[in-house]
């Protein structure tokens, strides 16, 4: 008998070719939606802001919603736009969102700084309390800072500028030999106040500002339409309070002698600048510049010659 022109085989076609088409779009419709990630186009190191020009869009399919949750995608990535990663989203691969820190959430500045020097054996967050008048208010993250140490308080009544002494050199009986003297060591003693450059090139790591409550009222109508102005912040920066900078373990000491003894002041540049002994100021040393400064005006000036 033909099978071609049995029924049994027609009917045995048909049902195969429904099984198949059922498979094909079953799986269409169980299977989840491509959905586009953002991609890092190199390797994003810990510390770094976010922003579109590190990453490209690539398209995802068959993910499934659990797996998916765990990422960025497309339509969430403005939001992550400014937040910081806490460690590397290597090259091609999707932004998870367990690799950055938002702003705002919880510990977000303490686990950035730290991750700003992680890479830099022996170096530490440290805080420095100051404030506009010792600082500034326009010292940023990124800058590079000098701190000056002062101690002491003038309780001179007087000032002295006593003239230099002649030494009388020894001279041996009867011969007229004039006998070199050993000079005795000299305690050299400097009086108070004292001003000296202690640290140079220190990185800030973090800028922060007093927080002001904010009076403004949140929002005000406009014209008849009832157009609202854009809502106020609660609160606002204000003067300076506080720098974090990266200090080694020596440095720590020497800061933290200068902030418990004396008056610290705060000069900010921006890039590093050779770094050379200084010899600070004392009020001996001023007194010096002082008169000489008199004597300089004192002098007269040799008229020009004809």
């Amino acid at each position: 008998m033909n099978r071609l022109g049995s029924p049994l085989f027609w009917i045995g076609l048909v049902l195969t070719a429904l099984v198949v088409v059922a498979v094909f779009f079953g799986g269409k419709l169980l299977s989840p939606a491509p959905v586009e990630v953002p991609v890092a186009l190199g390797d994003v190191p810990p510390n770094t802001e976010i922003s579109p020009g590190l990453f490209r869009l690539e398209q995802w399919t068959g993910v499934q919603g659990s797996t998916l949750g765990e990422y960025v995608t497309k339509d969430e990535f403005g939001a992550y736009i400014g937040a910081v990663t806490v460690e590397t989203v290597h090259a091609g691969f999707p932004l998870g969102k367990a690799q950055v820190m938002k702003p705002g959430e919880a510990n977000a500045s303490i686990r950035r700084l730290t991750l700003a020097i992680q890479t830099q054996a022996g170096m530490t967050v440290f805080p420095i309390p100051v404030e506009a008048d010792t600082a500034g208010n326009f010292i940023q993250a990124g800058d590079y800072v000098d701190l000056i140490f002062s101690a002491g308080a003038v309780n001179a009544r007087e000032m002295d500028n006593p003239p230099d002494p002649t030494p009388t050199p020894p001279v041996i009986a009867g011969l007229g030999i004039v006998q070199a003297t050993p000079r005795p060591p000299v305690t050299e003693t400097l009086r108070l106040p004292v001003t000296k450059l202690v640290i140079q090139n220190v990185p800030v790591l973090k800028v922060e500002r007093e927080l002001v409550r904010n009076t403004a009222p949140s929002s005000i109508n406009i014209g008849v339409g009832g157009a609202s102005a854009p809502s106020q912040p609660a609160y606002t920066e204000g003067d300076v309070e506080r720098l974090y900078v990266a200090l080694d373990q020596e440095q720590l000491e020497v800061v933290s002698f200068i902030l418990y003894n004396g008056d610290v002041r705060v000069a900010a540049h921006a890039t590093v600048f050779p770094e050379k002994p200084t010899e600070g100021v004392t009020w001996d040393d001023f007194e010096d510049w002082f008169f000489a400064q008199r004597e300089l005006l004192a002098t007269p000036t040799p008229a020009p010659s004809p």
